[in-house]
């Protein structure tokens, strides 16, 4: 029976404390957040408003009282947007152009938009407590710039930029190296044979051989090399071009989207 007792005193006790937020500024008494005046001296424990209609007293911030006085009316504010073809909207409604004007009612918050194509967007919360009489927009043009696209001069630059002409110059390369080589091995060949013949026309006949596949594989390497040269150009560019193109639709997406 005692442990009842105790377990009923402290959840008193526990609820007391926890409706007690107010306190007395005078005697320091705590009463539940829904007393206006403390019962001990008589202190408002809430800042209050007087009627002057009927004389009765309410809470900072009530609305309106029971005989019909209104404490907070509507509030009107006047937007105006430069240039006057933008577009004015509120919670994501359009309004109109240039000119609107918005009520608010007392605890409303409302979201004020203005948008033009080519010019920079303006936004704001605007909450009843804080409501101007007007609101003056002006919003400046965009300053990104359109992305211009890569130049072409026809077809023939088309045919340099694309994948045939450099898959062409790199297999005409390794085929031009490879035949090089090709005549080199043929020419050490000729240069065994001439160092084992013993007759001297055989001998000038191998060196005739020899000099024949040197001066073969000497083009055949030069031309190899410089087709070489070209597809890696060719190659670059072409990479160049394509990180170009890509950038740039990147940049149309983003511009776009936004």
């Amino acid at each position: 029976m005692r442990g009842v007792l105790i377990v009923a005193v402290v959840g008193f006790l526990y609820a007391t404390a926890a409706e007690a937020i107010l306190s007395c500024p005078s005697c320091g008494a705590q009463w539940p957040d829904d007393y206006n005046y403390c019962k001990d001296c008589g202190t408002a424990l809430v800042p209050m408003v007087t009627c002057p209609s009927c004389g009765a007293q309410y809470r900072e911030g009530t609305v309106s009282c029971t005989c019909g006085f209104v404490f907070l009316r509507p509030k009107a504010v006047t937007i105006t947007a430069e240039p006057k073809q933008a577009e004015i909207y509120v919670n994501a409604v359009a309004r109109g152009k240039g000119k609107v004007e918005v009520i608010l009612v007392p605890g409303e918050n409302v979201l004020i938009e203005a948008h033009l194509d080519g010019y920079g967007t303006y936004g704001r919360s605007l909450a009843y407590a804080d409501t101007p009489k007007a609101i003056d927009i002006v919003l400046t043009k965009s300053t990104t710039r359109k992305p211009t696209p890569p130049k072409t001069t026809g077809v023939f630059t088309s045919f340099l930029e694309s994948d045939i002409l450099l898959w062409s110059a790199a297999g005409l390369s390794v085929a031009s190296l490879g035949y090089g080589y090709y005549n080199e091995t043929k020419a050490a060949k000729a240069a065994d044979k001439g160092n084992a013949a013993n007759d001297h026309s055989e001998i000038d006949f191998y060196k005739n051989e020899v000099a024949k596949f040197e001066r073969t594989r000497n083009a055949f390497y030069l031309a190899g090399g410089t087709v070489a040269i070209g597809a890696a150009y060719l190659g670059a560019k072409r990479i160049f071009f394509r990180v170009n193109v890509t950038a740039i639709e990147a940049r149309v997406v983003i511009s776009v989207g936004f």
